[in-house]
């Protein structure tokens, strides 16, 4: 059965049967034949509209997934448990670590909070000299040499290892200002081959009457998101800028969560919108680029149509019967749909 007819099947099923009574009993009672022609008439226009409903996409057609409740007990009472209202003190300057008293290079590089191994530190740039600040005594100036270095496999225009002096430690640092010019140069220049670890997909709908729907896809792979995504959009052009987000109107999108290990990134996005945008928030800059709609459609739709997932349920969705253990039919929405 397809899920077309299974969502039919769900819509029929779910007629409330006190209601059909009520109308049998209202015919037999009423008199004259033109009144039960009438009533029979009503009860196929309901019929048929309920299966108009489904069979033309009241559901926008998506995809049945099995729900997964999301379960936070105890952690916002050991928060608050743990928590102060008092606001902690800002370290001396001699209480803090090296990366906190230089955590920048000219205001535009910064540490990612990696420590970066000695095996991956490639040639040797330059020596230069960091500034810091006390915010205790803001008069005084704090000084301290540093070397730069290349990292092995990546671009030395968005990331570079530094090692301040009489230490042997490498912290990541990585530009704010880095503006690659295609999709393919950004996969190059981080070398996300290599480097990315994908993990998983969200998006949400609305559902039949209104209802919402947060999904979660598990599976996504570096190898699946540079088959089906970048090797063929890998010319596409950064058009971002800091005003383009008030000129675009809303739109679907799907948001692929990327993690770069190696260098403390953790937990970015790489959205993908139906109007033929993908964006990042890689290094921590906005980047844009137009892969068109028709290419952006057959991504989102191969992944919606070939991963395993689950409808996440949150908290605060638990006040909501239809979300507290049935689905908008009535029946259990941790098991498909009966056959």
């Amino acid at each position: 059965m397809s899920e077309k007819s299974m969502r039919l099947a769900q819509v029929l099923g779910g007629i409330d049967e006190q209601l059909v009574a009520d109308a049998l009993q209202n015919s037999r009672a009423a008199a004259g034949q033109p009144r039960r022609k009438y009533a029979m008439l009503a009860a196929c226009v309901c019929l048929l509209s309920a299966a108009i409903l489904v069979w033309s996409g009241g559901d926008r057609g998506e995809r049945w997934f099995p729900v997964e409740r999301l379960e936070l007990d105890g952690l916002f009472g050991e928060q608050s448990a743990s928590s102060s209202t008092a606001t902690a003190p800002i370290p001396q300057w001699d209480e803090r670590s090296l990366v906190d008293q230089y955590p920048s290079i000219d205001n535009d590089w910064t540490r990612t909070g990696a420590v970066l191994p000695a095996d991956v530190i490639g040639t040797y740039r330059k020596t230069i000299t960091l500034t810091g600040y006390d915010d205790y005594h803001p008069e005084a100036e704090h000084t301290i040499r540093a070397e730069l270095y290349d990292v092995i496999g990546l671009s030395p225009d968005c990331v570079l290892a530094l090692r301040y002096e009489s230490t042997d430690e490498y912290y990541c640092f990585v530009s704010h200002s880095y503006r690659p010019e295609t999709l393919g140069q950004l996969w190059q220049d981080l070398n996300l081959s290599e480097q990315a670890q994908f993990s998983t997909a969200h998006y949400d709908y609305q559902k039949v009457y209104g209802l919402h729907a947060n999904v979660t896809l598990t599976g996504v792979t570096t190898e699946l998101v540079h088959r089906q995504l970048v090797a063929p959009c890998g010319d596409a052009v950064n058009t971002h800028s800091d005003t383009m987000w008030l000129q675009l109107p809303a739109a679907d999108e799907i948001d692929l969560r990327i993690d770069l290990p190696l260098l403390g990134i953790r937990n970015m996005g790489l959205r993908i919108r139906e109007d033929g945008y993908l964006t990042t928030n890689l290094l921590a800059t906005g980047k844009t680029f137009f892969i068109g709609p028709e290419r952006a459609q057959t991504f989102i739709t191969g992944l919606k149509e070939t991963l395993e997932g689950s409808e996440v349920l949150y908290p605060y969705q638990e006040i909501s019967p239809q979300n507290a253990g049935e689905d908008e039919w009535g029946g259990d929405a941790s098991v498909p749909p009966a056959e």
